[in-house]
């Protein structure tokens, strides 16, 4: 009878733990850009549960969208707050010193295109 109990209490334990880190809500700062439906549709999957695993591959899973410089993930209570700083939209591109070559055939070689995302990698890529 006495196992009866301890199985019964670590079963209530166990279960209210697993409840409690149930997602109730999640909240996005700083996206100015990039609506939140999108951000949890990329997420929605893995957005469920708080485990140190999910917060991991969410917080990968945005870095890795163009937009997004960088992700960070606040937990409160039974609530996510996503932290996102996103890469500034290219406006306007200007080239100076340049009498070889038209506009649109410098943006052909460097791939970046007026309302694309700042992105230092295709910036370096092409200057060296």
């Amino acid at each position: 009878m006495k196992h009866y109990k301890i199985i019964a209490f670590l079963t209530i334990f166990f279960a209210s733990s697993i409840y409690a880190n149930i997602v109730k809500d999640i909240k996005i700062i700083g996206n100015n850009n990039i609506d939140k439906e999108v951000i949890i549709s990329i997420i929605k999957d893995y957005s469920t549960s708080i485990s140190d695993e999910n917060i991991n591959f969410i917080i990968k899973k945005l870095n890795k969208i163009p937009g997004i410089q960088n992700a960070k993930i606040l937990i409160n209570e039974q609530n996510i707050e996503i932290s996102i700083i996103e890469n500034t939209k290219i406006l306007d591109i200007k080239f100076t010193g340049n009498e070889r070559f038209n506009k649109n055939e410098i943006f052909e070689i460097i791939d970046i295109g007026i309302l694309d995302y700042y992105d230092d990698e295709k910036i370096n890529k092409f200057i060296f």
